[in-house]
């Protein structure tokens, strides 16, 4: 019997989309447009009984809350830095780089809102 096939844990990571860097705790992602700020926000969900956590990138920073420059590498990939909310949303699991889902959920003439979905 080959055993070889069930040492895998996942499929490879899709680098052409959103994924988490495991190493440096960070997201890195393709799909978000460029923008100056990002913060983080939530809401929790009493029908599902779960928190919802947002990606929230600015043109312009926050007054209310904490924020970060949202970086861009020279392939055209942002990152955006997770320590601050590493344990909160769950990310203390992870042992691996792995993708993670995005949902555009609202558009203005100075920022966008992604659900984060883990």
């Amino acid at each position: 019997m080959n055993l070889v096939a069930y040492d895998t844990l996942s499929s490879p990571v899709d680098k052409t989309r959103t994924w988490i860097d495991f190493a440096n705790k960070r997201i890195m992602s393709r799909e978000f447009p460029h923008r100056n700020y990002v913060t983080f926000g939530k809401r929790y969900d009493p029908e599902e009984s779960k928190t919802i956590h947002f990606i929230i990138l600015l043109d312009d920073p926050p007054l209310d809350r904490p924020y970060n420059k949202l970086l861009f590498d020279g392939y055209g990939r942002s990152k955006i830095g997770l320590k601050s909310v590493w344990r909160e949303i769950g990310f203390d699991k992870v042992v691996c780089d792995c993708n993670v889902t995005v949902k555009h959920t609202e558009h203005t003439d100075d920022g966008d809102i992604y659900e984060l979905i883990v």
